[in-house]
């Protein structure tokens, strides 16, 4: 009698690892200070030392130390991440938008499309296809301010949507009913990648 188990354990196996496999990885070009990455697949739930040249795979979370700093980079997408940030890559359940969660610090997401990133905080989603966007969180709320292109903004609490301009911020707290637009004042002279 064949091992149907044995048969579909390895064909479930097979497919989790073809879709893995499908998510592009972000490649660490350089790091600071502390920076740790811990994958979900890893049953122990270690976290491992991230340098330049290793890669952060889908269904995997990375972090930075108070002194810690890293620049991700796929394709001609960066993102730069800042001291004491969290984020996780899961696997996108859609195929058209890339998911990244940002639960805690700040980051500077550089993007150049074709598909979307979807980057997700406890209180509003930014999705951006093409331009430069700096979420941070901090003190209960978050902050996206748009250096170029139009991301589109939502409350998680409200549901409320708007575009943001370039050169514009928006910040929702929990306690937000509605999404504030602001301009962003810049240092003369000063990179906002700087």
């Amino acid at each position: 009698m064949p091992n149907y188990r044995s048969g579909a354990a390895l064909v479930i196996l097979l497919l989790v690892s073809a879709a893995w496999a499908g998510e592009p990885a972000w490649q660490v070009r350089e790091t600071a200070g502390s920076v740790r990455v811990q994958s979900t697949m890893d049953p122990d739930g270690n976290w491992s030392p991230v340098k330049g040249g290793d890669t952060v795979q889908a269904l995997s979370f990375l972090k930075t130390g108070r002194r810690g700093a890293a620049i991700l980079v796929q394709g001609d997408s960066r993102i730069r991440i800042s001291p004491g940030t969290l984020m996780e890559f899961p696997e996108s359940g859609r195929h058209d938008t890339r998911d990244i969660y940002q639960t805690t610090g700040r980051a500077t997401y550089t993007l150049t499309g074709p598909d979307p990133v979807r980057i997700v905080t406890p209180w509003l989603v930014s999705t951006t296809t093409w331009g430069t966007v700096t979420v941070t969180i901090e003190d209960g709320f978050a902050t996206v301010e748009a250096h170029q292109g139009k991301p589109i903004i939502v409350s998680r609490f409200t549901g409320r949507a708007t575009v943001l301009d370039p050169s514009h911020m928006v910040r929702v707290d929990p306690r937000a009913e509605t999404l504030f637009q602001a301009a962003v004042e810049q240092a003369a002279g000063r990179s906002v990648l700087d």
